[in-house]
């Protein structure tokens, strides 16, 4: 059941990759000094901005424009860097993920993005209480999320924490061949707790209750308007997009002895 989620899940992945920048015309939209507008069309209306709820292709296509995960799909369809810095190095059994950082990623209100960000938002993702939609995503996957999903444990013992503030490490119930391509998807993205905290019921409600971590800022957006704007996010710090199939497998990262 999982892997056929996944597969789901990950087309979904391919399809939002498709609506992602392109490299080369943002390169010549840079040789010149005259503004460039670009004007999309989207499939509906925006559901939600709160990864945490969002779970359809008109929200994630959004989330994914303005917020950035642990890795993105190139237009190949292959793993690139995202806030993380390099693929995972897994245990021998297959259950420890451990995830360098950036230590140069930025929300747009000027804080760092650390380990943190995506342990608040794991956490968030499976607690009963949040009412998260994605929380099938960790359930039977990262150690203890069906326990703390099902009331049973705290949420701060579910399977990942901070090493460091610039380390994850993730521990999972068993092993998952295609965890790490996972990763890629809106859901498990990070979230500011002090921001989030902060705005209480007003987070993610619009465009002016939201921080953004990737290329773009989400404008005009009230919360249900038919259109709305991308701006620059000028504290997003890009990354060279490296190549990790010589590295690893996209799917099999993990093969059992």
């Amino acid at each position: 059941m999982k892997k056929k989620w996944f597969v789901v899940l990950l087309s979904i992945s391919i399809l939002l990759t498709g609506c992602g920048t392109n490299s080369k015309s943002e390169k010549k939209a840079s040789d010149t000094t005259e503004a460039k507008t670009l004007q999309m069309m989207e499939i509906n209306e925006i559901p939600s901005m709160d990864s945490r709820k969002a779970f359809d292709g008109g929200s994630f296509i959004a989330i994914t424009q303005v917020m950035e995960g642990l890795y993105n799909l190139d237009e190949k369809d292959q793993l690139v860097p995202g806030v993380a810095t390099e693929l995972p190095t897994i245990s021998e059994d297959g259950l420890v993920y451990k995830i360098p950082l950036r230590e140069d990623a930025y929300w747009s209100n000027e804080e760092q993005v650390t380990a943190d960000d995506f342990v608040y938002a794991w956490q968030q993702i499976v607690d009963p209480k949040s009412g998260a939609t994605g929380a099938f995503l960790l359930l039977d996957v990262v150690k203890n999320a069906t326990e703390i999903n099902q009331g049973k444990v705290a949420v701060d013992e579910l399977g990942i924490k901070a090493v460091s503030k610039y380390e994850l490490e993730i521990t999972l119930e068993h092993p998952v061949p295609y965890f790490t391509s996972m990763l890629t998807f809106p859901t498990l993205f990070p979230l500011n707790k002090n921001y989030v905290e902060k705005q209480g019921e007003k987070y993610a409600q619009d465009s002016e209750h939201l921080i953004y971590n990737g290329v773009f800022k989400l404008a005009d957006w009230k919360g249900s308007n038919q259109t709305w704007s991308y701006e620059q996010n000028n504290h997003f710090s890009p990354v060279t997009k490296k190549d990790f199939r010589d590295e690893k497998p996209l799917v099999n990262e993990f093969n059992p002895k």
